[in-house]
């Protein structure tokens, strides 16, 4: 027989201020104390215009920059970002939901930027919701590896008068690097001195534009604009020599101001690069509101943790164990150093709770102050004292009956007779004496009965369906096919599991792993008896792929120069530091003329060839990526994934007619420069024809269609001798030629 008696203890009711604070000249400041709390919880005291909302103290920023410098490549996709290249800005602390409302709260967006050939590039900025503006259009000069990529409406400068293609922005190094456009270290592609420009439509800040001339808009191109060769800068300070968006800051209107602003640049054109120093967008001072930017808030007394500007944590003090009051000081300070404070008192109680456990035999009772308990009871209630106190009381009592238990146990001759882990000497009948958890006398009635069993369990494995081994580990690449066959004598039944949670029976079975790691495999078989045994195969070690990929510049070699860098973009599985990853090797199968050729290597350097003649036309590039693991035995485990790609090599060698025939038969009408829009390669170029005194009769700049190269019949050119002047940019260089032109009707 068991009992106990429990006291019930005093429980008082917290007390606690929620006191206003009156500021002459400003609205009331609440301070609110949290809900009741016990001794040994912690309470939030705020500092509000209103029970819920706190005071607000510190200003966002209307100016943020994004430092450091950027390189901007030579009109190469490289990286993640492909052919852009942006830089983030972030704002944050404006008002949630804030956004632009008109064009005069963006003061300016400034770039200190160098780069060479203007109208290679395309400049933009994109607010957090995804509304983007262009500052400065691509200039639309043909087309290359990414001017693709810039949008179809910032393409075109919007003024006639514009500065030649080639001026730059900021001191720029006027070199770059056609095997290495991706590579800020290689030293064509060092960075030279960047300037500083502001583009904006505010009316309000008194910005002087950068007009050239009478009805100049500003845009940043225009001819009057450009000095020795490099575009004038923006002076920050002084608010001059700003320049006017391609497109209108009123298309950001509607813009988030908290968040992430980037500026994006994308070199359309393979030839020029340049660097980004830093770059800043500014936002009007009367996007904030300042109402509450000179309050100081403070808070003295015991055990206080500042939590914010406006909310503190308080505690009851250390080592209290009997209910204690607190007083904590608030004070409000103003910039022009006006005090003003007010008290709060919090009430920290203790909350008794009471905890009855136990366990009983049937025929016990079990004693609360008066009350008497004589059968299980697990629950949880409250009960008051006469002041109003809670007491919380949690019964956990169990009164645990005798039993007397009848069992079998049938075990095979090679098992232990182990059962409910008592260990019998030999089959036969037992009766033992033990104790339930309640400390219950109970009596157990036992027959162990013994069963032949003679036989092991042995389990095969392969790899290929056709040889099977017993106690050995295979290793493979993902996705890896297993056969699994029962090797045992007489097995009636068997089981596998390779590392899930479910057994799947037969004989023989066939199992893909699809997953990467090491695992076991466990077989159960049982005889026709009833009587099992165990085994486990050591493992299957199932290796990753790679994954193979690759990019090469140029994206379009010539006749002139067939040669290709290849790089390989293949990203091993995993980590490269795992213990059992070995190397990273790769294999290119090159088309030729007369087959393929193999090289090895991550970045191989190769050029076509062709016996008798010219090489030119599309050929197939495949790249093998290994990765090579270490096996479960030291040996090498090799996996594989494959990547292929067409490489076009265009005809670039130009030619030049010496002779026309303009008379309407469709053959020779017209003098053309053959190859040069076939290949490509060419899209910036100009020509001038002139008659036998030097006049000139026909200009045409960046040749883009048939019909723009020179037919006598539209100029009104009567037959005899003309001369001809032309020259033209590409990625391999410069072509500057002259000659003389017979037409003939």
């Amino acid at each position: 027989m068991k009992g106990k008696l429990h006291l019930i203890q005093k429980c008082i009711i917290l007390i606690y201020c929620l006191l206003p604070l009156c500021m002459q000249g400003q609205r009331i400041i609440h301070v609110d104390v949290d809900s009741l709390t016990c001794l040994w919880d912690s309470v939030q005291i705020r500092v509000g215009y209103d029970w819920n909302n706190e005071v607000v103290i510190e200003n966002p920023r209307t100016s943020v920059s994004h430092p450091g410098r950027v390189f901007l490549p030579d009109g190469t996709p490289c990286g993640t970002l492909g052919c852009s290249y942006r830089s983030p800005a972030t704002f944050s602390g404006f008002l949630p939901g804030a956004t632009i409302q008109s064009v005069e709260d963006i003061k300016f967006v400034r770039l200190n930027i160098e780069h060479s050939w203007i109208g290679d590039i395309y400049i933009g900025i994109t607010c957090p919701n995804g509304q983007k503006v262009s500052l400065m259009n691509y200039s639309d000069n043909g087309s290359s590896n990414c001017s693709s990529s810039i949008p179809s409406n910032h393409r075109g400068w919007l003024v006639d008068n514009h500065v030649p293609s080639n001026t730059h922005l900021g001191d720029a190094y006027d070199f770059h690097s056609y095997t290495n456009g991706c590579d800020s270290t290689d030293p064509a592609n060092q960075p030279g001195v960047g300037w500083n420009y502001c583009w904006s439509n505010n009316s309000t800040e008194g910005y002087v534009y950068a007009n050239a001339w009478v009805g100049d808009t500003g845009n940043i191109y225009s001819s009057g604009h450009a000095h020795g060769g490099i575009l004038d800068s923006s002076n920050v300070a002084a608010g001059t020599n700003f320049y006017r968006p391609d497109q209108h800051f009123s298309a950001l209107i509607g813009c988030p101001l908290n968040g992430d602003w980037y500026i994006e640049v994308m070199d359309g054109w393979s030839g020029d690069n340049g660097y980004i120093f830093d770059w800043e967008m500014s936002l009007s001072d009367a996007l904030v509101d300042r109402r509450d930017s000179t309050l100081t808030i403070s808070m003295t007394g015991n055990e206080v943790t500042r939590t914010s500007d406006t909310s503190f944590l308080v505690s009851a003090p250390a080592g209290s164990t009997h209910d204690t009051t607190v007083t904590y000081t608030i004070t409000v300070q103003t910039s022009d150093g006006t005090v003003y404070d007010t008290t709060a008192m919090v009430h920290f109680e203790m909350e008794p709770r009471l905890i009855f456990r136990d366990s009983l035999c049937m025929g016990d009772t079990f004693w609360v102050d008066t009350m008497a308990i004589t059968e299980t009871r697990k629950e949880i209630d409250t009960v008051y004292l006469p002041s109003g106190c809670p007491i919380v009381r949690e019964f956990d009592l169990v009164f645990s009956p005798s039993y007397h238990f009848y069992d079998t146990a049938l075990f095979c001759y090679s098992d232990f007779y182990t059962w409910h882990d008592i260990i019998f000497p030999t089959p036969g009948d037992y009766d033992f004496t033990a104790q339930t958890a309640g400390g219950c006398d109970s009596v157990w009635h036992v027959t162990i009965w013994g069963r032949d069993s003679g036989f092991v369990a042995t389990p095969l494995i392969s790899d290929d369906g056709t040889h099977f081994y017993h106690d050995t580990m295979l290793a493979g690449c993902r996705p890896m096919t297993v056969w699994l066959q029962s090797g045992t004598p007489h097995a009636a039944h068997s089981w596998w599991n390779w590392g899930d949670t479910l057994w799947y029976e037969g004989d023989e079975i066939t199992h893909v792993f699809d997953s990467i790691g090491i695992f076991p495999i466990a077989y159960i078989t049982e005889s026709e008896h009833g009587c099992r045994d165990t085994a486990e195969i050591p493992s299957v070690w199932v290796f990753g792929r790679p994954e193979a990929g690759f990019i090469w510049t140029p994206e379009t070699p010539a006749m002139s120069h067939p040669t290709a860098q290849f790089f390989s973009q293949s990203t091993p599985y995993g980590d490269s530091t795992q213990e059992n990853l070995a190397s990273m090797s790769y294999r290119w199968n090159i088309q030729t003329s007369g087959g393929y050729d193999s090289i090895w290597g991550e970045s191989p350097v190769y050029t076509w060839s062709a016996e008798g003649g010219n090489v030119f036309g599309d050929f197939t590039v495949l790249l093998t990526a290994i990765q090579t693991y270490t096996g479960p035995y030291g040996e090498p485990t090799e996996c594989e994934d494959t990547a292929s790609a067409i490489i076009t090599i265009v005809n670039d060698w130009l030619q030049f007619p010496n002779l026309v025939t303009p008379n309407g038969d469709g053959t020779n009408d017209t003098w053309k420069v053959v190859n040069m829009l076939e290949c490509g390669l060419y899209s910036m170029n100009e020509l001038w024809i002139y008659n036998k005194w030097g006049t000139l009769v026909y200009h045409v700049k960046n040749i883009a269609e048939e019909s723009d190269f020179w037919d006598p019949e539209k100029t009104h050119s009567p037959d005899g001798t003309y001369f001809y002047r032309f020259s033209a940019k590409s990625m391999f260089g410069i072509v500057r030629t002259n000659g003389m032109i017979e037409v003939v009707r």
